[in-house]
């Protein structure tokens, strides 16, 4: 049985990635982390990589600083905090799409209590959050609309944690995600098309023929902001 019968999906998928760079319109992705090896970040790439073919878009990530990016990834990186804040800030002011995921989503948090409210000191740190866990997700959120479920099942790897998230109320960044022990794991920002941190990370599951939505639905948010 030849390929193209067994396995036309992925034959599809496959030819949408390599044509990928015959397409015009490219989303400028920054990843606001220190790519020291390629290794650790095959996962998000190609996660990234199918989404965007999903989407018929060419893609380029930028690792680090970007003047112009399309969408803005935060991950577990704490260095170059200035940097970072910098990058948030203007994400916010100019309506650029953040997804923030794992220890990037600790950081979205704090950088928004610090820079936003004044506040500082939610996130604590205890044992590491290994494999895979539920998410109990708010309904009405954009993460409900994303994922179409009131639980998911993602895996994690933290050691963060905020257990009282009350310096949140009356922010425009609202809690929509908890684990079973009640601890906030996904957050979003009011009037803007996407700024998203979750706990856990999406890139882990997401296979080519069953792409995590969360990452297509940043693309699509950023593929937007590219038009404008």
């Amino acid at each position: 049985i030849s390929l193209s019968k067994k396995h036309p999906k992925i034959l599809k998928l496959l030819s949408k990635v390599k044509n990928m760079s015959k397409i015009s319109q490219k989303l400028r992705i920054c990843v606001l982390d220190r790519m020291e090896s390629y290794g650790p970040y095959i996962s998000l790439i190609d996660a990234l990589t199918c989404s965007a073919a999903m989407l018929d878009t060419n893609l380029l990530i930028e690792w680090e600083k970007t003047h112009h990016p399309d969408g803005v990834i935060l991950l577990n990186d704490y260095e170059n905090r200035k940097e970072k804040y910098i990058t948030l800030k203007k994400a916010r002011k100019e309506q650029i799409p953040v997804l923030a995921t794992g220890g990037g989503f600790y950081f979205l948090v704090d950088e928004f209590l610090q820079k936003e409210c004044n506040k500082t000191g939610i996130v604590k740190h205890g044992k590491m959050k290994l494999g895979e866990h539920p998410t109990k997700i708010k309904k009405n959120s954009k993460l409900f609309h994303i994922y179409k479920a009131s639980v998911i099942n993602k895996r994690h790897r933290h050691n963060e944690y905020i257990d009282d998230y009350e310096e949140l109320s009356d922010t425009q960044l609202i809690p929509s995600g908890f684990s079973t022990e009640n601890h906030l794991e996904a957050v979003e920002l009011l009037d803007h098309p996407f700024y998203i941190g979750v706990a856990f990370n999406p890139e882990y599951t997401s296979r080519p023929l069953e792409i995590d939505p969360i990452f297509v639905s940043f693309l699509s948010a950023a593929k937007q902001k590219e038009k404008e």
